[in-house]
């Protein structure tokens, strides 16, 4: 739609051009912020309850010992969830092991342990 402006006496009422929907620009931008940081704050929530039984999580780790894989696990401590990413290096005794990091060994205990996953890396493939 096309507004006449032709009775105007100054050139830049008469070529003024209406932005339409560009002039909420800046509403759309505050909504989309919004939904990020909405969305990041979900992302980030702490599981309450064990997403893995001992069994898989025991085996996973075996499986990590024996063929020298790198894991990411996801512990619970501090009340706060963490993920990590290393190697079993060894068992201590039935219900600790040590986490090779990157060289940097951590002592860590089964129970802490709610996930496991295989490290997948595309730079070796």
């Amino acid at each position: 739609m096309t507004v006449d402006r032709s009775y105007s006496e100054y050139e830049a009422i008469r070529n003024y051009q209406d932005r339409g929907m560009m002039k909420w620009g800046a509403f759309a931008t505050g909504e989309l912020i919004d939904a990020q940081q909405t969305e990041k704050a979900e992302h980030f929530k702490t599981p309450i309850k064990q997403t893995q039984t001992q069994e898989e999580i025991l085996q996973a780790l075996v499986f990590s010992w024996t063929n020298k894989e790198f894991i990411n696990l996801t512990i619970f401590k501090d009340n706060k969830a963490l993920t990590l990413l290393g190697k079993v290096e060894e068992f201590i005794d039935n219900s600790t092991l040590r986490l090779n990091l990157q060289n940097r060994f951590i002592k860590l205990s089964l129970k802490e342990i709610i996930k496991i996953e295989r490290y997948e890396n595309d730079y070796w493939k």
